[in-house]
Formats: structure tokens, sequence, C-alpha cells
């Protein structure tokens, strides 16, 4: 093994709902078989459990520095709350959907909290990596293991269906909380699931197998990764020696885990009213967290065959106080005067509902999860040979299960032994060999935003603008890379740019995506503004400057470089998400 060589593998898994982290000490004997550890010890504090992840919560005090993260957040804020000390304190929870929810992304985005508080949301998540970070750090240290002695390889992971700007952010979070940048990889969430897979399928020692998968060269499977916020696809073939290829795009949507807890909260809302919710929030929300937790214990408990009833403790005496604040009527009453009166009922200060309306908050999230599962197959070429592999926390879900299996009869559906940690352990596999997946398919047509000299033939008469005496189409994508192609790991497009003024410092370059194959414009209503590229030229004169740009595929990254063409010299280049 070369001194350069990773000597550890740690890999973080930050989960919308729950997060952790795995780590792999790289012995270079080729007897000592290939392990993967997981932290074991995350404690659950009053509920006396020991679990391999922690809830993806932080707080912090009022000058905005970390308290606690996980089981350990849960349970100071519940009890600064008892205290009555909670004002000072910010309270996240769940927060990393919100980046998916975020349109433009920036330095300058913020998140709020439980109560509505903002704080930079590079800040939270920095925290939160940092937390994770220096947990594992200090784990191996009370067992003996000096991480000094070691060059650490970091795996962050990141949905499949995050785009380029939310990637460069999580990298920008990981750094800001003491990774270095070029010790740094990130693995897309379904791909770390399928290597995962992949690897258990070759037998090699990781702790778990998929059972029917087959290793052989040429099997097709598709990895179905189900968490908390999102479900995230990816198929992969076997194409021999270890490597893999995909075979369409990743594709995902918000249907996780906590798409059912949004159906619950509809139907809780309903009942007594946003005002209820709200003033639950901030005035108890402890209460407001212990009613979901409980909701959590009741989805995953739930099976296909179950009928009747079934009981959830519910903060009665709470629910009562709030609700008689806002309607002089008690929380019994206002149950029996909604929609639900029938399928819901209080017995003992517990909820007792009715199995059917549970499993009816599922269907509308497996529907979503079904169909994009559908959608993805009919871009198989021979879509009946594909496995469908099941992962992640929300995939142990009898219900979840059920629902695809009866949805999708001829295909083999598999839920591997381990599916909560397949994205966790194939990232610490993707850590050894960033280079498995060979070729990916392309999520998005890309292309700058330029102005052109304006051509009637090519360009719409309104679009044409007057700059500097030269007739101009603005606003035109100039595309550099097409929807749905195949492109090999590390493959090149290289654009020559010329800058538009004397002794220019900086050129920005805008870069768009699309849905579609030939956008034509940015303004187009499937493109968006993925960031701005920008390069600093060197020695800036009064002529003007052409600028090799060279996009590099086929990573889990875009990587962008430019050289100026006069001098051979590399530019500094940096990418601005928005």
């Amino acid at each position: 093994m070369s001194s350069k060589d990773p000597a550890m593998i740690a890999a973080i898994d930050f989960g919308t709902v729950y997060s952790g982290y795995a780590f792999s000490i790289i012995d270079s004997s080729p007897k000592r078989p290939f392990t993967i550890n997981v932290n074991q010890a995350w404690n659950a504090g009053g509920h006396n459990l020991l679990s391999i992840k922690t809830p993806t919560t932080l707080l912090l005090d009022a000058s905005k520095q970390l308290v606690a993260f996980g089981y350990q957040a849960e349970n100071r804020y519940t009890e600064l709350e008892m205290d009555g000390k909670i004002d000072g304190y910010y309270y996240f929870h769940r927060f990393k959907i919100k980046l998916l929810e975020k349109e433009n992304l920036s330095s300058d985005t913020e998140l709020a909290d439980i109560k509505g508080k903002p704080v930079p949301a590079k800040e939270v998540f920095a925290l939160s990596i940092r937390f994770l970070k220096q947990h594992l750090i200090n784990s191996l240290s009370r067992q003996g293991v000096d991480v000094a002695d070691f060059r650490i390889q970091w795996v962050l992971t990141v949905p499949s269906i995050w785009s380029d700007g939310a990637k460069q952010f999580m990298r920008q979070c990981a750094v800001k909380a003491g990774i270095p940048n070029d010790s740094l990889v990130i693995s897309l969430e379904s791909e770390a699931a399928s290597i995962f897979c992949h690897h258990i399928s070759s037998n090699l020692s990781v702790g778990a197998n998929t059972g029917v998968l087959s290793s052989k060269k040429g099997i097709q499977y598709m990895v179905v990764d189900m968490g908390g916020g999102t479900s995230d696809i990816t198929a992969l073939e076997n194409i021999g020696k270890n490597q893999l290829k995909e075979i369409c795009r990743a594709s995902g949507a918000d249907c996780g885990g906590i798409a059912v807890d949004n159906a619950f909260y509809t139907i809780f809302m309903h009942i007594v009213g946003q005002a209820v919710i709200d003033d639950l929030t901030n005035s108890s929300p402890s209460a407001y967290l212990d009613l979901f937790r409980e909701f959590e214990c009741v989805k995953r408990s739930l099976t296909p065959e179950q009928t009747g009833k079934i009981t959830m403790s519910i903060p009665f005496l709470t629910l009562t106080q709030v609700c008689e604040k806002h309607h002089n009527k008690d929380f019994v009453s206002l149950l029996k005067a909604s929609n639900y009166n029938h399928q819901m009922t209080i017995v003992n200060d517990k909820l007792r509902i009715e199995i059917d309306l549970l499993k009816l908050l599922f269907k509308q999230t497996t529907d979503k999860i079904v169909n994009l599962i559908k959608d993805n197959l009919h871009q198989v070429q021979n879509k009946r040979a594909v496995n469908v592999i099941l992962v992640g926390g929300f995939s142990e879900s009898l219900i979840v299960q059920h629902a695809i299996k009866s949805s999708i009869p001829s295909h083999n559906i598999i839920v591997p032994n381990e599916a909560t940690l397949a994205v966790l352990k194939g990232a610490v596999i993707f850590g050894t060999d960033p280079n498995v997946i060979v070729s990916r398919v392309v999520r998005y047509t890309y292309g700058f935003q330029v102005s052109n000299d304006f051509d009637p033939k090519l360009h719409e008469f309104l679009r044409q603008v007057e700059v500097d005496g030269l007739q101009l189409c603005e606003k035109v994508f100039e595309k550099f890379m097409v929807i749905n192609s195949t492109v090999s790991l590390g493959q090149k497009i290289k654009e020559t740019f010329t800058t538009t003024k004397k002794f220019q410092e900086l050129h920005y370059l805008p870069l768009f995506t699309s849905t579609k194959k030939e956008p034509g414009y940015t303004d187009d209503k499937t493109c968006k503004h993925a960031g701005n590229v920008v390069v600093r030229i060197p020695n800036p004169t009064e002529k003007y400057r052409d600028i090799d740009v060279t996009i590099c595929f086929g990573h889990t990254e875009l990587q962008i470089e430019a050289v100026d063409v006069e001098s051979g010299n590399m530019c500094q280049t940096t990418f601005e998400y928005v």
C-alpha cells in the first residue's frame, strides 16, 4: 500500500431522520478480511436501548454553538422545556429535507428551527457533520486507536437526486466541519447501496447477504433507497472485473417515510386546526415531538394482514389544554366533531385508530414509489431481468414491501439483511474504490448561458438586442451535454470562451440545466440556474483572452477546470451555487 493511500475509510451517512457513521481500517495483508465497523453505542436515553444510528437533531445555545446532537439533543431539549428555559436555544430536526425544498440555495440560505428562529443553513449542517466526525474520532480514541496515525479518506453521502449546487453546498459544509477538501468524496446514496449489494453478492466479508442476487457478469439490478426524506433509484449492470455501469439515469422524489408522517399531521391538523398545532410546537415542543415519535413506532409495526384497531399514546393532557385555549373545547369534543370520529376514538387518554385508516396514510407515498420504479423499469432495455432491491429505513416497513411486491409481481424483489445500513456500508466500500462505477447516465442537459450574434434563421426575433453596436441574442442555452447520455468516468467536454472587457479579472459563466434535450434558451420553463463557474484570469491585460473551460463528467460531482489559451496557465476556477 502506497504511503499516499488512505489507511482508513470513514463514511458519514447524514440522513433526514437518522444519521450515523462507519469505518474500515485498511490492511495491506491479503489474508485479512475487509471489515466495516459501525458505531453501536448511540444511547437512546430514557428508552434504555442502544442504536446504530442517532436522530438527525441538533441543539444550539443562544450563541448558536453546539450543545448536543442526536438522542442527547432530544433529551436535553425536553429537560430545558421542563425547566422553562427553551427560549434561548435553537432546536433543529429533520432539516436535511429542507435542502430539497430550496429552489435557490446560496451561502446565505437560512433554516428555521422548530420554533421558526433562523440560523444559516451552512452552520447547521457543518456543526452536525463536525459532531459526527468528532464522535468517530473520540470513539476510536477510547479503543486505543490514534487517528493521527492514519490518512483518512472521508465519504459523505447525499441523495442521488440532489442538484450539483446542493452537493457543492454539502462539500463546503464538510470542509467547514474540519474535513480536508482533498480527503473527501461525495457518495450518492442509492449508488452506495448498490455497491453494498454488489459486494455482498461477490461474497466479500461485509456481514450480510442479498439472498438470491447473482454476482455473475451481465446481471442487472435496480436499487430503491427509501429513506426518511426521499426515495432514490439507481439501476446498474455488473460488467465484470468488479465494475458496474449505470443503465438509466438516477431518479427519485420526496416520497420517503416523512411523507407518511405528513399525512398523519394533516389528519391531526383537520381535527384540531393549524393554530393548535402551531401553539403545541411553540409552547410544548416536547409534546409535539412525542406525538410523532409514538406515530413512528406505530408506523414501523404495521403489517399488511393486520386488521381492527391500534392503540397509540398521545400527550392527551397538553393537547386538551391547547384545544380549550383556542376552541373552548377539549380534544375529545373536537375529535367527535371531525370527519374521523368513526375511525379514531379516545380510550383512557389513549388514541385508538382503525388499521384501515393507518394503511391509507401510506397509499399516496407507496403509489408514488411504485410509479417511480415502473418508470425506471421502462427505461431499462431488458426490464424483465432486472432484480429490484429495497434498502433504507423505510424499506423495512412491511406495508411498503407489500405494496411494491403486489404491484410488480413479475420481478424479483429483494430486501437484504441490514437494509438500513446498506447506504452507510456501501459508502465505506465506495471510499476504497471511487471508480467502481465506470459510467453513468447524465440526469440533465447542461449548458452555459451566452449571448450570441443574432441570426434570424436560428433565433426568435423578440430576443434581438443591441449591445455596444452589436446585434445579439441573449439568454442562449449553449448546450454541451444532453440528458440521458452515457458518460464514462472522467469523460471531458471542452468549451472556449472569450473575455468581454479589457483588464478583466473574473469571467462568470452561468451554468444551467434542463430536462429537455434542446431547451434553446435559459428562460425555458424546464431550465434551472445551477450556479456560476467563476474563472480568475491570470495577469489580465487590455487584450481579450480566450479561456478553455473543461467539464469532467462521470463522477458523483461535476469537475471543472479552465486554462488561459495564450499562456497555457491554469486558471483558478470555482463553482458558485445559487
